[in-house]
């Protein structure tokens, strides 16, 4: 997906072969959990918040996107103005 198409760009830019890359499975929250991790780069679409510049360091993101809801006109949820609603 478009992931792996950036890191083999990414790979590419510093000079690494397309074999050079290894790829890791990581859960979610492992990724942005202190300590030593099993990767050097995550690239995954994450949300950007002070919690989670607090843990680990973020790069200028390269995917920016305006969240919604979307829901059928006839759910409960179609009249909720928030989250919280």
């Amino acid at each position: 997906g478009f992931e792996a198409a950036l890191a083999y760009a990414v790979a590419a830019e510093l000079q690494y072969n397309p074999d050079d890359v290894r790829w890791v499975r990581v859960p979610f929250n492992a990724a942005l959990a202190p300590g030593a991790k099993p990767f050097d780069v995550n690239l995954s679409q994450f949300s950007i918040t002070d919690q989670r510049s607090a843990a680990v360091d973020f790069s200028t993101p390269y995917f920016d996107v305006t969240q919604a809801v979307v829901t059928i006109r006839t759910s409960p949820a179609a009249a909720a103005k928030t989250l919280d609603d």
